[in-house]
């Protein structure tokens, strides 16, 4: 397993997860999908899974900012049914089922790359197959054409894709830049040393409208910090004094706080299981510190295209 990210971030490295729902995707090769019994107990998390199966040391986690820490959490993934299984598939269902307990896979389709089957999780985790579910294939497949073009993320993103005009906005703060004709919203904790990286990338960014999601998930005075920038008179000043200044927003306000409590809620639904999440105007996501070129191109892409 490799080792924890370093406490300074770097841009494009991490994204911080969900504590208690955290579950940590794995890089790994090829690995043995024919180990022996695992254990009765369930771990959270594809890579736990693979160690029931003896195969722990082919689990890395990935330190690619997509790669590690996007959820693919769509409408039509996360929330719909199952998918209708022919023969081959059925079995390879049952097959990843039974030596990965706690596993509920939801779709099993074959790819057009080498006779490979994607199985897509009730986490929506996407890792691949041969028909015999003899190896299990997990991580990102890439274009051999074109190295830059991460195939299993184009998947992900079709899967996760969500509308953006129903995102909560009634709990939500804006920061405006320049016109602010360009929309972004994003999911963010105040504990968040990655989102604090990202409000600096962010400040470059003109013409945009930025939609903060307090979404405190990591630490114990995640909540109340978040309470009090909700709470104060004006939102994104004590906001940007925190995340790119340092100064503590005031505790001493009080008032209704129950949009925080609607974000996690909805955070959840839609699996929003780290920060930063970035949700784009075509309802695609990105998850993790990402330079402001990535993030104008894909605002910028995502306004030329529906979701």
């Amino acid at each position: 397993m490799s080792a924890a990210p370093a406490s300074v971030p770097q841009p494009g490295a991490f994204a911080e997860r969900v504590v208690s729902r955290g579950r940590p995707r794995v890089a790994a090769r090829a690995v043995s999908g024919r180990a022996g019994q695992v254990s009765s107990g369930w771990v959270p998390g594809l890579c736990a899974a693979l160690i029931g199966v003896a195969v722990a040391a082919l689990c890395v986690v990935s330190s690619d900012p997509v790669e590690a820490a996007d959820r693919p959490t769509p409408r039509t993934g996360a929330q719909q049914a199952p998918t209708p299984l022919g023969p081959t598939e059925t079995a390879l269902k049952r097959a990843v089922e039974e030596r990965m307990p706690g596993v509920r896979v939801l779709g099993v389709v074959k790819t057009p790359y080498a006779g490979l089957y994607e199985v897509r999780t009730e986490d929506n985790e996407i890792f691949y197959t041969d028909e015999k579910a003899a190896f299990l294939f997990v991580g990102a497949i890439r274009d051999g054409r074109d190295p830059q073009r991460n195939l299993t993320e184009e998947r992900q993103q079709a899967l996760s894709a969500i509308s953006f005009s129903e995102l909560p906005f009634d709990g939500a703060f804006k920061i405006v830049r320049g016109t602010g004709r360009r929309q972004l919203a994003y999911f963010t904790d105040p504990n968040c040393p990655y989102c604090k990286q990202l409000e600096k990338e962010l400040t470059q960014l003109d013409d945009v409208t930025i939609s903060v999601f307090l979404y405190p998930i990591l630490s114990a005075d995640s909540l109340p910090k978040s309470r009090a920038v909700w709470c104060s008179t004006d939102r994104s000043k004590v906001w940007l004094d925190w995340m790119l200044g340092g100064v503590a927003p005031a505790t001493t306000a009080i008032c209704d706080s129950q949009a925080i409590d609607r974000n996690l809620a909805f955070g959840r639904r839609i699996r929003v299981t780290s920060v930063p999440t970035l949700i784009y105007p075509n309802g695609t996501r990105s998850a993790g510190m990402r330079p402001v070129a990535s993030i104008a191109r894909a605002i910028d892409e995502a306004g030329s295209r529906k979701p």
